[in-house]
Order: C-alpha cells, then sequence, then structure tokens
C-alpha cells in the first residue's frame, strides 16, 4: 500500500481505497487551496520586501483560482457527473511563469525570509503530491484535471525554490 499523503492525513482521507470518494478528495483540495491562499495573503502582511509581497499576492491568487476551479469541478460532478474542462492550459502556465520570472529578476531578499519561502515550499510540494496520486487513480477527465492541478503546483514549487536559490545567493 502506497504511503499517504500529508494531505490525505490532515483530511482523513483514503485516496487508495476501493470506494475512493472522488468528492471528498475534491473537497479536500477546495480546503487545501483555501488554506494556502490564506497562507500567501498572511505572509503578504509579515514580510517586508515589496517585490516578495507581490509574489505571494500572485500566488495567493493562484490559490484562489484554483479553488474555484475545483468547486466548479464538484458541482459539475454533482450535476451531471460530468469533468469540466480545466480552465487553463499550459501556454496559460507558460505566461504565468515568465511574469513570475519576470518579477524574480526584480527581487532583493535577505536572509529573514528564508523560513517563509521553505514554508511555501513545502505547501506547494504537499499540493502537487496529492494532486499527483489523486490523478494516477482516476481515469479519463479525472486524471487529466488532476494532472494538470499537479503540474501548476509543480511550477510554483520551483518557482519558489528559484527565489530560495536567489536569496542564498544574496546571502553569500
Amino acid at each position: 500500500m502506497p504511503e499517504k499523503t500529508e494531505i490525505e492525513k490532515e483530511f482523513e482521507l483514503d485516496l487508495d481505497a476501493e470506494d475512493l470518494d472522488i468528492k471528498k478528495g475534491i473537497e479536500a483540495g477546495i480546503r487545501v487551496e483555501e488554506k494556502q491562499s490564506l497562507f500567501y495573503s498572511h505572509m503578504t502582511e509579515v514580510l517586508h520586501n515589496h517585490e516578495l509581497i507581490h509574489f505571494f499576492r500572485f500566488l495567493s491568487e493562484e490559490k484562489k483560482l484554483q479553488k474555484e476551479i475545483l468547486e466548479k469541478v464538484k458541482k459539475s460532478l454533482e450535476e451531471n457527473d460530468e469533468w469540466t474542462k480545466l480552465e487553463y492550459d499550459q501556454a496559460d502556465i507558460e505566461e504565468v511563469s515568465r511574469k513570475a520570472e519576470l518579477l524574480m529578476g526584480k527581487l532583493r531578499m535577505d536572509a529573514g525570509d528564508v523560513d517563509i519561502i521553505t514554508k511555501a515550499i513545502k505547501t506547494e510540494d504537499k499540493a502537487t503530491k496529492f494532486y499527483e496520486k489523486f490523478a494516477d487513480l482516476l481515469r479519463g477527465g479525472g486524471n487529466d484535471f488532476f494532472r494538470r492541478l499537479a503540474d501548476r503546483e509543480q511550477r510554483h514549487h520551483d518557482l519558489l525554490v528559484e527565489i530560495l536559490d536567489l536569496v542564498k545567493q544574496a546571502k553569500k
């Protein structure tokens, strides 16, 4: 039996169960996105670096968007027993990445930002693993939907790792 993800443990889910409750998994995803949005929003109030605040605002908005998309999917499954198509595609992810990379070029941070960025990396990693596992269990539209969410989370993770590297370089 594969190891449970942190999100499965937190929300008492069993994605390996034979009678997988997809809606309960989606509800967990909605709560995860909501918590992450609140985390990023709170960090904008705590941080002092304007560029980093702007980047965390961007991540908070991303989480709100993903929460809305998960809510639409849940509703579509309840009403029509159909998966809605994910409303952003690879081109959108690339545009988001391009904007974030432009912002990263302006970042000037200090060592005090390391802990916050490290925590953000961990939250993105948890979500990525959860969505990847969910995608592996589903077929058709569900697989594609959660694979795309996992890809988006992975891109957030990668951007945060790049930012952390910038902070570490600035310390040298």
